[in-house]
């Protein structure tokens, strides 16, 4: 075997062992959100999802600052890694602990104290406000655990612990699928148990990575007022790379926000509870997908910050691969039982119908968002935060534009157009900035 054979499997093997923990975690994520769908939908019907919609707009808030913190403090510590620069990676790995333990606590008392008012800004109707205000009640008082469920994993996982991280998420959602069963239907708790089931879910990864990083890196017990005090710079930094990151999940919120009043205000809630169906299964290909990112960013970081310019290129070349293919799979199982999803979700039948029609398109656009994400990933994971940014935040400004000007033509069809053609231009952008990066080298 060739020294350059042997490296490139050396290679392949070391990409392999830290996707598939990655990917196979973020299957277990996504299942999770699958199975919480059908149940709500089983158990509430169309007020359940239009409720659960507006709930999880704020999740994905949750979601957007963790991932952002998280993600920019692992991008920072791999590249300090990859210099040998154990100092400053140290800095940046309990910085980003203690800006989560802020930011969850700071979130955690503007959700509780403005719950109503964020409710009737996002247009409850009166159907289903108390289902939304009793779900957003209790994901409230666990937030801190959502923030550390979605940041700590990506810390255990730059730690070189991947098969810990994907231990800890796959235990966390499938104990999290039991006790929804348990709390809707057993003691038929309905949206209150689905989201304490959540927080229950949330709190067994957050222990698990937890007691991984204090077991193994007894720093943490540093006095934290001398380490706030010489740690402004490394906040900036970490904010900085965690930009792009996060700015995904912003733009889910601001688009998915928007397309949830547009829903309730030209439709009802039974086009929501369709769009709903829709996107829970395609959120399920998201999250999974994520895997794939999240288990090529600490090797492309580190290898980018070693300076090895041609592993880096192999690992991105390999991770737009195996991630398309993924996203291609999927494609073609959601859209061959379009017909069935609206039943198995227990909507109404005038929804499965708005599903059935609706589908093929939305997975289709879909693709090209997936490519987006991909794009993405690859240009925060070698620290290309204005490319990267620019593509983040184009893809929720341009659905949001849609969304507030192709209703007043078509109503609510313009709704749904309106995410397919955001999703399109989102996954044209990706391959422009793609073909004027390959240029570049």
């Amino acid at each position: 075997m060739t020294g350059y054979n042997k490296s490139q499997n050396d290679l392949y093997k070391e990409f392999f062992q830290a996707m598939i923990p990655a990917v196979l975690g973020a299957a277990g994520m996504s299942l999770y959100f699958l199975i919480d769908s059908l149940f709500v939908g089983i158990c509430l019907g169309d007020e359940g999802f239009a409720a659960q919609a507006i709930g999880w707009s704020l999740i994905t808030l949750v979601t957007a600052v963790s991932t952002g913190i998280g993600m920019g403090g692992s991008i920072r510590y791999s590249l300090a890694i990859g210099r040998n620069d154990q100092k400053q990676a140290k800095k940046y790995y309990l910085t980003t602990l203690w800006l989560l333990f802020v930011v969850a606590v700071i979130m955690t008392i503007m959700f509780l104290v403005f719950c109503d008012d964020i409710l009737h800004i996002l247009k409850a109707t009166e159907e289903v406000f108390k289902i939304a205000r009793d779900y957003l009640i209790i994901l409230s008082w666990g937030l801190i655990f959502q923030v550390g469920a979605y940041a700590l994993p990506q810390l255990v996982r730059n730690k070189g612990a991947h098969k810990t991280a994907s231990v800890a998420t796959s235990l966390g959602f499938l104990c999290n699928i039991v006790f929804d069963y348990i709390l809707m239907f057993v003691f038929n708790l309905g949206v209150f148990g689905c989201g304490l089931a959540y927080i229950m879910g949330q709190m067994i990864i957050f222990f698990i990575c937890l007691f991984y990083l204090i077991k193994n890196h007894n720093e943490l017990l540093e006095d934290w007022k001398t380490f706030i005090q010489r740690s402004g710079q490394t906040m900036i930094d970490i904010l900085k790379s965690g930009i792009s990151p996060s700015g995904v999940f912003f733009s889910s919120y601001f688009v998915s926000t928007f397309t949830n009043m547009a829903f309730l205000t030209y439709g009802d809630s039974v086009e929501l509870a369709a769009f709903m169906v829709v996107m829970s299964l395609l959120s399920c290909t998201s999250i999974a997908n994520r895997g794939f990112l999240d288990g090529a960013q600490p090797l492309i970081s580190r290898y980018y910050g070693e300076g090895e310019i041609q592993k880096t290129k192999k690992l991105i070349k390999w991770l737009y691969l195996s991630s398309l293919c993924f996203v291609l799979t999927t494609t073609v199982i959601y859209g061959s039982f379009r017909g069935s999803w609206g039943s198995l979700f227990g909507v109404t039948s005038s929804a499965g119908v708005i599903i059935n029609n609706n589908m093929w398109y939305c997975i289709s656009g879909y693709i090209f968002v997936c490519f987006a994400r991909i794009t993405m990933s690859y240009l925060y994971a070698t620290n290309k935060s204005i490319s990267a940014a620019v593509l983040t935040y184009g893809e929720g400004l341009a659905t949001v534009i849609l969304i507030f000007t192709l209703p007043c033509f078509f109503g609510v069809n313009g709704v749904w157009a309106a995410t397919i053609i955001g999703f399109t231009i989102i996954g044209t952008i990706a391959v422009f900035i793609r073909l004027v990066d390959l240029r570049k080298k």
